[in-house]
């Protein structure tokens, strides 16, 4: 046999890639479906968030107002703690 006859011609297309291509892109549309979903159960389920706290007497403790600026001030907190955290002992 000659060196020629040895050589095989491979196909122009492989199916099995094909077939991969597809089942990848399949997968990610569901796991973006399942991630939307979920989040819109997320924020259909959740609780309704009060105008106002009220204490024994009847006066005001905090509004919703103030619940959002503490979560606001608590987030820069965790940054500046993790960013603290992350200096060398040297640096201080």
């Amino acid at each position: 046999m000659s060196a020629e006859a040895q050589v095989q011609q491979l196909p122009a297309t492989d199916p099995v890639s094909n077939v991969l291509k597809w089942i990848l892109l399949a997968t990610g549309l569901i796991c973006f479906a399942f991630i939307f979903w979920a989040t819109a159960i997320t924020y259909e389920r959740a609780p309704p968030q009060p105008e106002r706290f009220v204490g024994p007497d009847g006066a005001t403790v905090m509004t919703a107002i103030d619940v959002v600026a503490g979560t606001a001030g608590s987030r820069y907190a965790l940054i500046a703690a993790a960013k603290n955290s992350n200096e060398s002992p040297r640096s201080r």
